[in-house]
């Protein structure tokens, strides 16, 4: 085959597997929210899947996903475009642990992932944080950061505006802790949550 043929052959197995994980999704889960999120992720795990093998095969076809969120569009998946394919593909590459949550029908590889012993537990994360809340923390690179505004979402009950009005004044670095401690602060912090969800279970 030619780098076109084998680019057809990626982008067609793309498409496929996106329609499959949507119809998955809308069936399986009876949480909207839930559902919501999860769907968002497995697709993000696929554009990832998608553009490792674009690079790793030298092809050029498809440099900003137009091409895939084109045919995703002529297949019905109208709510799809390359601006929802790259916040999709962050949510993936921020929380691998969401793997542990797919339905055992979802087509997912094994992937490996890190436990991050600073932020909570992955159902914790998908039972009270919103999609929206989600896309927002993902544009935080550091994971310490990132665990500390999961945190404050979960015990404050924060809003997405609140979550983002934090964000932009710097709440995380005006605690004025040095790394060790902030961490020190974030697991009793995770203790209490994980305690708190096993009394009331």
């Amino acid at each position: 085959m030619d780098n076109n043929e084998i680019y057809e052959l990626l982008l067609n197995n793309t498409v496929y597997e996106i329609l499959n994980a949507d119809y998955i999704f809308t069936q399986v889960f009876e949480q909207k929210k839930q559902a919501l999120t999860l769907r968002n992720w497995v697709i993000g795990y696929f554009v990832d899947m998608y553009e490792q093998t674009l690079q790793r095969k030298y092809l050029f076809n498809d440099r900003k996903n137009i091409l895939l969120a084109t045919q995703l569009h002529a297949e019905g998946l109208i709510y799809l475009n390359v601006e929802k394919l790259s916040i999709y593909k962050q949510l993936f590459l921020r929380y691998p642990q969401f793997v542990q949550l797919l339905p055992v029908n979802c087509p997912i590889e094994a992937i490996q992932w890190q436990e991050n012993h600073i932020s909570p537990l992955a159902h914790i994360l998908l039972n009270e944080l919103s999609f929206e809340h989600l896309v927002v923390l993902s544009t935080i690179k550091t994971p310490i950061k990132r665990a500390f505004y999961e945190i404050e979402i979960i015990k404050n009950n924060w809003t997405v505006d609140e979550l983002q009005w934090a964000i932009s004044h710097f709440i995380f670095e005006q605690t004025g802790l040095e790394i060790d401690d902030k961490e020190a602060l974030l697991q009793s912090y995770i203790h209490k949550i994980h305690y708190d969800e096993a009394d009331f279970s």
